[in-house]
C-alpha cells in the first residue's frame, strides 16, 4: 500500500521524508529498523536507504551551507550519470525534524534532488511525485515554482511517451506551461531563467502534439538566446543541445535534417571536449543514419549505425534529455531497423535495445 502524501504530509517538517516514502510499503520506520523497498510497477526494487540514511553526525546541523553544498553536488553527479556518488551525497545530509525555519528551504532542496535523481534514473512515476510535491508547496518562490512547473512537464512528456492515462499527462502539461508562459510575458519576465526553462518544455509539447510550426518558432527564439550567453552555465548548454535536437526533428526536408543534425554533434563536441560520447549521441547518429539512408548514401548510413552501436554498447539509456532514453529512441530505432534491416545489439544489461 503506498503512502498518499496529501493526507499524509501537514506541514513542512514531513515533507521530506513523506515524498520520498512514496511506492515505500506504508509502515513505521526508526533508525534499527531494515529500510522498506521501493516497489515500482514493472521496475526492480530500490533500496530507500539509498535516499535515507541513518541518523548521524548531520542530525541537528544548523548550519545549511554545507547542505546546500551536498545537494549541489548530488546534482552534478546526476547530470553526468553518476548515479551511485549523487545518492552518496543525498545521505550526507538528511532533513530532521526541529530545523531551523530559514533553513526549511533545504527541506524543498533535497526532495527536488531526489526527483532529479529519480528521474536520470528512469523512475519517472516517483520522480512525479517529488515534482508534484515540490509544485505544491505553499509560498514558493518564483524561480523555485518555475524550476518545478518545467520539470514536472518534462516529466509528464516521458509519461506520455510510455502511453500512460492516454493523452492526460501531455494535455496537462500543455495548460499549466501554456498559461505560465502567457504571465510571464504580460510581466515582461522574458529574461528569466524560469522562462527559458519553460519554453523548452513548450517546445517538447508542441512537437509532441505535432506542431512543428509552432514549434519551429520557439526554437528559433531559444536558438537566439542560447548563442548570445558570454558564459553558458550546466543548464545552458544543456538546454542549447536539447534546442538543437528539437530543431532536427521538426526539419523540414532531409537536407535540412541532415545539417541540423550534425550541428547538434558540432555543439556536443565544443561544449564536451574532452569526454566520451554519451547516449545522446547516439541517439543523433541514428537520425543521421536514417537521414542518409534516405539520401541514399547507404556507406555513411551504414558508418552512422556503426558509430551509434559503439556508443550505446556498454551504456544504458538515458533521461538527461525528454524522449532521448524513450521515445525518441524508441521511435529512431524501429524505424532504421524497418527501413535498413539493421538491428541494434542488447544493451550490456542484456535488455533490448530495441522496442519490445
Amino acid at each position: 500500500m503506498s503512502v498518499d502524501i496529501d493526507s499524509q504530509v501537514k506541514n513542512l517538517q514531513q515533507f521530506p521524508f513523506q515524498v520520498l516514502s512514496v511506492g515505500l510499503r506504508a509502515e513505521s520506520w526508526n533508525a534499527g529498523q531494515e529500510p522498506a523497498m521501493f516497489a515500482a510497477k514493472g521496475r526492480n526494487y530500490v533500496p530507500a536507504e539509498r535516499f535515507v540514511a541513518p541518523q548521524r553526525q548531520y542530525h541537528g546541523f544548523a548550519n545549511g551551507d554545507l547542505a546546500a553544498l551536498h545537494l549541489s553536488q548530488a546534482t552534478n553527479h546526476a547530470y553526468c550519470f553518476n548515479f551511485e556518488e549523487a545518492h552518496q551525497e543525498m545521505k550526507k545530509w538528511i532533513p530532521v525534524h526541529g530545523l531551523p525555519g530559514k533553513e526549511e528551504h533545504l527541506l524543498w532542496d533535497h526532495i527536488f534532488c531526489a526527483g532529479r535523481i529519480l528521474r536520470g534514473e528512469g523512475h519517472f512515476e516517483e520522480a512525479k511525485i517529488c515534482f508534484e510535491s515540490c509544485l505544491r508547496t505553499p509560498g514558493l518562490r518564483q524561480y523555485k515554482r518555475l524550476l518545478a512547473m518545467s520539470a514536472l512537464a518534462d516529466l509528464y512528456c516521458e509519461l506520455d511517451g510510455l502511453g500512460r492515462e492516454e493523452d492526460a499527462y501531455l494535455s496537462r502539461a500543455n495548460i499549466m506551461v501554456g498559461l505560465e508562459i502567457e504571465k510571464l510575458k504580460l510581466a515582461s519576465s522574458q529574461h528569466l531563467k524560469g522562462y527559458w526553462r519553460l519554453l523548452l518544455s513548450h517546445v517538447e509539447i508542441k512537437i509532441k502534439q505535432g506542431y512543428h510550426d509552432g514549434a519551429e518558432d520557439l526554437i528559433r527564439e531559444l536558438l537566439a538566446r542560447f548563442c548570445s550567453l558570454q558564459e553558458p552555465d550546466i543548464m545552458d548548454r544543456l538546454g542549447h543541445v536539447r534546442a538543437l535536437i528539437a530543431f532536427a526533428r521538426v526539419s523540414p526536408s532531409v537536407c535540412d535534417a541532415l545539417r541540423r543534425w550534425n550541428d547538434v554533434l558540432v555543439w556536443n563536441r565544443y561544449y564536451n571536449p574532452l569526454e566520451e560520447e554519451v547516449f545522446t549521441c547516439a541517439v543523433v547518429y541514428l537520425f543521421l543514419c536514417i537521414t542518409l539512408y534516405n539520401l541514399e548514401d547507404i556507406d555513411q548510413s551504414m558508418e552512422s549505425f556503426n558509430k551509434a552501436v559503439r556508443v550505446i554498447d556498454g551504456k544504458g539509456p538515458q533521461y538527461l534529455i525528454p524522449g532521448v532514453g524513450t521515445y525518441l529512441f524508441h521511435n529512431v530505432s524501429s524505424s532504421v531497423e524497418s527501413t535498413t534491416g539493421w538491428r541494434l545489439p542488447p544493451f550490456s544489461n542484456g535488455r533490448n535495445c530495441h522496442p519490445i
